[in-house]
This record gives structure tokens, C-alpha cells and sequence, in this order.
């Protein structure tokens, strides 16, 4: 059983795998910050060039979004194939882990 901190860092390992794969660098990637709950994690480079995620200072979060602004790709989030519907994305890789 995994704990939600140890869920919670293999969540950011695999957006940092699906970054590089899409041909983002480790420098371009170095400091960004992610939202888990309440907590501000950020990426910081370590001498060996690989990520240290560690925790922001932060009081309180607040994400704020406007729906109008937001766009729903049509596109797995696992896979990265591309759908005529969202319902046809959430099928997809729905049995995969």
C-alpha cells in the first residue's frame, strides 16, 4: 500500500518522464513548482542533474482558474494518443497502470 507522499512523488517522476520525453530539458524544467493539496513542491537540481523535489513555504494555496480559458484536449494522458471525444480519452488507458 502506497503512502499519499510516496503516490504523491511518483506522480511528479512521471510528469518529469513524460516532460523529457517530449524533449523538455532538465534546466527548462528546474524549478517548477506543483500544487498537491495544500502543498508547494518544487524541482531543484542536484549535483548529479537529476531532481530533488522539495517543500515551499506556503501558508495557504489557492489555485484559481477561469473555465472559459480552459481547454480540454482530447488526448491521453497516459499514452498520448490523441481522441475524437473526452469520453473516448478516459477509456482509453482506464485498465492500464
Amino acid at each position: 500500500m502506497q503512502t499519499k507522499q510516496t503516490a504523491e512523488r511518483d506522480f511528479i517522476e512521471e510528469w518529469i518522464l513524460e516532460e523529457l520525453i517530449k524533449g523538455k530539458t532538465v534546466e527548462e524544467m528546474n524549478g517548477t513548482t506543483f500544487v498537491l493539496g495544500n502543498e508547494l513542491l518544487t524541482l531543484k537540481r542536484n549535483a548529479e542533474g537529476s531532481f530533488d523535489v522539495e517543500p515551499l513555504a506556503a501558508k495557504e494555496v489557492v489555485v484559481i482558474r477561469e473555465e472559459e480559458k480552459l481547454e480540454i484536449e482530447n488526448i491521453c494522458s497516459k499514452c498520448g494518443m490523441e481522441h475524437q471525444t473526452f469520453k473516448e480519452v478516459i477509456q482509453c488507458c482506464e485498465n492500464v497502470e
